[in-house]
């Protein structure tokens, strides 16, 4: 079950919808497998004033007005598409991460660059090796001409690398001139285009740069409140694939004949601080109801539901 959960949880992030058939078994008394449907696979067609839900085949894309004579029928009764974010009527989920994609792309620019500027010119600079061009002989043609002078920049590039790995490079006076060219000043404020990128990807994944390795001016006490949100924003996402682990389970059950009023999955805390802070509120919650209590405002019975509690144990407080 913790390879399913994880797999929902990822469909959730990645294609901003759970997407999967409970496929019953052929004499319709068990769940015998969970198929998961890509969701950009899924075509929802209108008919009848309502959206269903299609398979596209192989090959084909999405368009506007998809028919659904080209498009394989799910079954509504088994094939669940748990969207996380929509907008308007439209039944199609919106992944969460959408909005860093372009600031994700820029970076892997960024990095393409800095190969080619390493491999290339180096990190902390490139030689400039300029040699005296020979003249062309009464025999040589012009072709011959170029490519003597080829071979003898190739060479010259050779005796220069050889000559830099031991530490001396040598060459006749007047006929080769060198030059180190320094690449540190236009490259020293990098970091800072870096930094303004890596922010703007963090703003898009919805979490502080600080959950990426990287301490932006981040103080313990933002941390704690960073934090906070993504316990609630995970919250999020179990809620979801808690309601279709119910539905699956729901239907395993009646297909082998169980009877039931109600099912329900829960995820236990994310961590200890989660708990923590949990029953820290609780605590102040039981405190105001007892004090309520106490004082005659509201009855056993409000104060059983306000904890939780379908019905009171003892109709008499203990005293």
């Amino acid at each position: 079950i913790t390879g399913h959960i994880n797999k929902m949880l990822s469909q959730l992030i990645v294609g901003g919808a759970i997407s999967n058939e409970w496929v019953l078994s052929k004499d319709l008394k068990r769940v015998s497998n969970v198929v998961y449907l890509n969701p950009e696979e899924v075509a929802w067609v209108k008919e009848g004033g309502r959206y269903k839900p299609y398979q596209m085949k192989v090959g084909m894309r999405y368009t506007n007005n998809m028919d659904s004579k080209m498009l394989n029928k799910l079954n509504p009764n088994t094939y669940k598409y748990i969207a996380l974010n929509g907008d308007e009527d439209s039944p199609y989920g919106i992944p969460i991460y959408c909005s860093a994609l372009e600031s994700l792309g820029v970076q892997s620019d960024m990095m393409t660059n800095i190969k080619f500027i390493m491999k290339y010119i180096g990190m902390m600079g490139y030689m400039d090796a300029l040699v005296e061009k020979p003249d062309q002989q009464d025999d040589e043609n012009d072709d011959k001409y170029t490519k003597r002078l080829e071979g003898l920049l190739k060479t010259t590039k050779e005796r220069v690398l050889s000559g830099m790995k031991d530490g001396v490079n040598v060459g006749f006076k007047g006929d080769h001139e060198f030059e180190f060219q320094s690449t540190q000043k236009s490259v020293g404020n990098i970091d800072q285009v870096w930094q303004l990128n890596e922010l703007q990807m963090a703003s898009g994944l919805k979490f502080d740069a600080a959950f990426l390795g990287r301490s932006y001016n981040t103080t313990e006490t933002s941390i704690t409140i960073l934090f906070t949100k993504m316990l609630s924003q995970i919250t999020t996402l179990q809620e979801l694939v808690a309601y279709n682990l119910e539905y699956g389970f729901k239907l395993a059950l009646l297909a082998a004949g169980y009877s039931f009023k109600s099912l329900e999955v829960k995820f236990n805390k994310s961590t200890v601080t989660d708990t923590l802070k949990y029953q820290q509120s609780e605590e102040i919650k039981i405190r105001n109801l007892s004090k309520l209590y106490g004082d005659g405002i509201i009855d056993m019975d409000t104060y059983a539901k306000a904890v939780g509690r379908d019905f009171e144990k003892k109709k008499k407080p203990r005293v």
